[in-house]
């Protein structure tokens, strides 16, 4: 019934399965809510393209360091497509993997704010400044705000 409703190209193959069958298909964290769709991964972006596309753009660029809840994660993104961030810098290594998790939090944004990992995120800092961008450090036990501190 539901799949009538949506507007799938006729290009796009449709298998009809049961729901066991669906939790199948997925990772455990996933929710497929009775739909799965095969899709490509999201394709990997370099710093310097992405530096690259915001030359003369006067939007933010966060850096995520240590953020290592992917609901944070997630949430994050949200913000950064409301916001219309440019990107998002993470590290490597102390960052969650793309995930379901993630995606939910998210609420599409992951697909949308273009997602950026470094290996060694000082090197990125130094990239960043050289692009041009002002470097701002934000911290929960700061004693001043934005406006003080600028």
């Amino acid at each position: 019934e539901a799949a009538a409703s949506l507007d799938i190209p006729p290009v796009i193959p449709i298998v009809y399965a049961d729901v066991a069958d669906l939790a199948r298909l997925v990772p455990g964290d996933a929710p497929h809510q009775g739909l799965v769709a095969e899709v490509d991964p999201l394709e990997d972006m370099w710093l310097g393209d992405l530096l690259q596309q915001g030359e003369g753009d006067q939007r933010p660029l966060l850096v995520l360091d240590q953020v290592t809840d992917p609901h944070n994660v997630g949430a994050i993104m949200r913000s950064a497509a409301a916001f219309d961030a440019l990107g998002i810098v993470t590290p490597d290594r102390h960052a969650p993997p793309e995930s379901g998790t993630i995606a939910r939090a998210a609420s599409g944004a992951l697909e949308i704010v273009p997602w950026v990992r470094v290996v060694n995120l000082a090197r990125a800092l130094e990239e960043i400044a050289e692009a041009g961008f002002w470097r701002v450090g934000l911290t929960g036990e700061a004693t001043q705000t934005l406006t003080q501190a600028m």
